[in-house]
């Protein structure tokens, strides 16, 4: 076993053998690689991808000398051990605070509330395409349209962490309806308000294409993305709204490639408990509009302040 890298001892005389085996090493992937396995290293620091190493990345050898191994390991979280990372349990034990919605790949209907008027109607449907999908059918009477909304509620969700929803979404029409989706977002019916919000709309004052829309509790911003309401051809996309408080940005995105970075007005506090994410559509002519979701899946955090944050208390009452 060699004793290169050992602690040095005082007054002991330094050679490049035992300076090489002490440092960490900083070079390109291939100078890395190519570095003679009978030489001891301490760590190394890949400065440019090359070699089978990737820039940025710290690597050390295994005890014969032979592999580079990556400080970052892949944990498979199927065993209560470092290697393993812990397992999934454990994960989920300790972050109560973490809520995760549409896990499944789908969505069903006895996970919205519902709010509706006149024939307006909410329906589960089931195509080849995309499996199981709900359509929300806004109808005309008369002079008057007749919306449809659909709300997850429940828990209040924190903006103070970030926030991540993914969703499946068509529509027939992008003018003569005013739509709405996202996290807080008011009823396609009502009027609009400051309360902390973060989602799309669309209406005939704004185009064809989604406006993003954003509201901290004091005011509520608009702003136009290059995503159009109703691409070619016609059929589902996946949209994504991400959430940073950090870098105090909206970030959203078709699977078009088009999207939008948002930067002002970035919200804080919670999103209400009765409008954690929201869909809906009313038309505004004679015309019967269609909204179709195929699946909503978000990540966030509970935004309860009572609700614990852990699986016991530091110093719990006896």
């Amino acid at each position: 076993m060699s004793t290169l890298g050992v602690p040095f001892q005082e007054g002991e005389p330094v050679s490049n053998a035992r300076r090489n085996a002490t440092s960490v090493i900083s070079a390109d992937g291939a100078v890395i690689t190519s570095l003679p396995t009978d030489q001891e290293f301490s760590f190394f620091r890949c400065k440019q991808t090359s070699g089978g190493l990737k820039q940025d990345e710290n690597y050390s050898r295994s005890a014969d000398g032979l592999t580079l191994l990556n400080f970052r390991r892949k944990h498979l979280h199927n065993e209560d051990t470092d290697e393993a990372g812990g397992t999934m349990l454990s994960m989920f034990i300790n972050n109560p605070k973490m809520i995760l919605f549409g896990q499944r790949g789908f969505n069903t209907l006895d996970e919205y509330v519902i709010t509706l008027s006149g024939t307006a109607t909410l329906s589960e449907q089931v195509n080849d395409a995309v499996g199981r999908y709900h359509r929300l059918q806004s109808t005309w009477s008369g002079t008057t349209g007749y919306y449809i909304n659909a709300s997850v509620a429940g828990i209040q969700l924190s903006l103070a962490q970030q926030m991540l929803a993914i969703w499946k979404m068509q529509l027939d029409y992008d003018a003569n309806q005013v739509c709405r989706v996202g996290f807080g977002m008011e009823e396609s019916n009502a009027g609009v308000d400051n309360t902390p919000k973060v989602g799309i709309e669309g209406c005939n004052a704004t185009g064809v294409n989604w406006q993003g829309v954003v509201a901290d509790g004091l005011s509520r911003t608009v702003t136009p993305t290059p995503v159009p309401m109703k691409p070619t051809p016609a059929q589902f996309r996946d949209y994504r709204l991400f959430i940073n408080p950090i870098s105090g940005e909206v970030k959203f995105a078709s699977s078009d490639g088009n999207g939008k970075i948002i930067s002002s007005n970035a919200p804080g506090g919670i999103i209400e408990p009765k409008r954690r994410w929201r869909q809906g559509i009313n038309t505004t002519n004679s015309t019967v509009k269609n909204l179709y979701m195929a699946c909503v899946w978000f990540a966030a955090l509970n935004g309860d302040a009572l609700w614990f944050a852990q699986p016991e208390d530091a110093n719990p009452a006896t």
